[in-house]
């Protein structure tokens, strides 16, 4: 008698639904970045990680000059 898998082969890897991930960088000196921070700073206060997760993803398609480009 053979024992019945039970477990997923291979393991199945989700990628991030938000984009950006929850720890984006924000821009330097970018007014619009500071206050992303402090919405997703306030948010995970409240334990409102989708609420971060959408202010990190927010941070990180936001739009700067860098090296010539646009980030």
């Amino acid at each position: 008698m053979t024992e019945r898998q039970r477990t997923l082969t291979p393991p199945v890897h989700l990628t991030d639904p938000y984009g950006g991930g929850l720890d984006a960088t924000p821009a330097a000196d970018c007014d619009v970045c500071t206050a992303l921070v402090k919405q997703r700073d306030d948010a995970r206060g409240r334990q409102d990680y989708a609420g971060a997760a959408i202010a990190s993803t927010e941070i990180a398609r936001h739009p700067h000059k860098q090296r010539g480009r646009t980030t």
